[in-house]
């Protein structure tokens, strides 16, 4: 699968998620950034909501600690599993 194909999926990809983090995490995308360091690096983006956010205290790491295997399973389910085996970055929006 493609990233073209896996961004056509992004809005299936974030209900899934969203119900799986019982709205902790409202939508996820995707990004490829060859040009910083020459291989691919793969840039997950995670948009959670302030109340989340006030919840964690602001510690994002928490969230992704809590989410991080959630979020494989679900973007693996829907034919990217290979996209977990490149260097990877979360931001949290």
């Amino acid at each position: 699968m493609t990233l073209d194909e896996l961004l056509k999926q992004r809005k299936n990809i974030s209900k899934i998620l969203q119900d799986s983090t019982m709205g902790e995490i409202n939508d996820i995308d995707f990004i490829i950034d060859y040009v910083s360091t020459g291989r691919p690096i793969f840039t997950i983006l995670l948009e959670v909501p302030g109340k989340v956010k006030k919840k964690y205290r602001g510690n994002m790491d928490e969230l992704l600690s809590n989410h991080q295997e959630t979020i494989r399973q679900v973007v693996s389910s829907f034919g990217f599993p290979q996209a977990f085996t490149r260097t990877i970055k979360y931001q949290v929006l």
